[in-house]
């Protein structure tokens, strides 16, 4: 497998299944992706990738090319709460839902003192996911959750919000030039609250510690093509976000004198799947009531990445022929946070038959662009 990027000499690119592309790949003769192949945009890493921009003679896509969640980070997600101390005392608050760098720790475990007073009776309250001044998760990433409060039952918590494309938790885009970008990383759910102990004595059970919430989903890429001859796409070209994940059920009583420790939040997501924050422990001992309605909360769930935008552009005689797919909807298919699909073409020789998932935008329309060049915007 092979990774494309710079001066390619005019040479024909014929794409084999699992080849990688970004930054800008220019002076190629023909790029053929072949039904088979699939041919992905490396993922953004921090300082670069996530984005293709491809200068060739002629451009044929029967294959996929993709940039699903390649874009900005999702956000890293809150730790939950630890339970409090056996003698009913109450849990504690779960994290808020943060930024990109490492995951957060778990929370510490309450003191097994009997008759415990203070704050330390339930540990510290859940660490919240480390923001980096949203470095890393795009100009406009979704917001974390809000923390779920500890007490007699936790509170769950909170979710967070949709990455935006070219406004906050949407697509926002009204320009009608070649600009595209990336999509914005969705932000995680907060931890949960803990919940508290269970009887009035000191050998009763202590409180159950919380989950952790989901990290966001990450961001469509970018992939714009440049055609001087001609351009088809008869198969497929994607820039979708990543989905958000829903958040891991609360846990009861445990048997020990000390409120359980929370878990961990989920670790920024790198990939292009979505970290789950994780699980404190086990639900409730027998011994400590079990059925009981005494819980945490429950994990939050995950806000998705919006999609990100997709270019194409032919100035020959040829024009542009898309009679496949292309998809630019944010994580889990949402139409309110999709990437921009923009298609630039001869008068007259721009034929688009195929389906288009990208989103709607009504104040965008279809304005005619200048001299010699028709800019569409395609809506589902």
């Amino acid at each position: 497998m092979a990774t494309y990027l710079g001066d390619q000499l005019g040479a024909d690119l014929t794409i084999v299944d699992g080849d990688h592309v970004y930054g800008v790949v220019y002076n190629v003769g023909r790029l053929y992706v072949p039904s088979a192949a699939w041919f992905y945009v490396n993922l953004y890493n921090g300082t670069d990738r996530g984005q293709a921009e491809i200068h060739c003679r002629d451009c044929y896509i029967a294959g996929t090319f993709s940039a699903n969640a390649a874009g900005y980070y999702g956000y890293e997600s809150g730790g939950g709460g630890p339970g409090g101390e056996t003698k009913s005392h109450g849990g504690y608050t779960g994290g808020r839902g943060g930024g990109r760098d490492g995951a957060a720790a778990a929370s510490p475990s309450g003191t097994a003192q009997c008759d415990c007073t203070g704050l330390g009776c339930g540990g510290a309250s859940g660490p919240a996911g480390v923001d980096a001044g949203f470095i890393g998760n795009g100009p406009y990433p979704g917001t974390g959750g809000a923390p779920g409060a500890g007490g007699s039952n936790g509170s769950p918590g909170g979710p967070g919000g949709k990455g935006g494309y070219g406004a906050n938790d949407l697509n926002g885009d009204m320009t009608t030039d070649k600009t595209i970008r990336m999509g914005s990383g969705g932000g995680a759910g907060a931890g949960a609250g803990g919940c508290g102990g269970a009887t009035g004595t000191c050998n009763g059970c202590g409180g159950g510690g919380a989950p952790g919430g989901a990290s966001g989903g990450r961001g469509g890429g970018l992939v714009a093509i440049y055609a001087t001859n001609s351009m088809r796409v008869p198969g497929n070209i994607f820039t979708k976000g990543g989905l958000g994940l829903n958040g891991t059920a609360g846990n009861g009583w445990y048997d020990s004198r000390h409120g359980r420790p929370g878990a961990a939040g989920a670790n920024r997501t790198d990939g292009q799947s979505t970290g789950l924050g994780g699980a404190a422990v086990m639900g409730a001992n027998p011994s400590c009531g079990y059925g009981s309605t005494r819980y945490t909360g429950r994990g939050g769930d995950s806000g998705p990445g919006a999609g990100g935008g997709t270019l194409l552009c032919c100035t020959g005689p040829y024009g542009i022929v898309v009679d496949g797919v292309i998809d630019t909807r944010g994580g889990g298919d949402d139409v309110v946070n999709f990437g921009s699909l923009k298609v630039f073409g001869p008068r007259g020789r721009v034929t688009i038959t195929g389906s288009i998932y990208a989103g709607h935008n009504s104040v965008y329309g279809a304005p005619l662009n200048s001299q010699t060049e028709v800019f569409q915007h395609v809506c589902c």
